[in-house]
């Protein structure tokens, strides 16, 4: 978890990177949605 927090402190110096990590964790919770449906 504070991997995670540090790799996302480093992306947002690059505002493109971090709207693609973002657009690849919401298609990742929306399949998981889907697959506890």
């Amino acid at each position: 978890m504070v991997y995670l927090f540090q790799a996302t402190l480093r992306v947002c110096q690059s505002p493109r990177e971090l709207m693609f990590l973002f657009f690849q964790v919401a298609d990742l919770f929306s399949q998981a949605d889907r697959s506890a449906l």
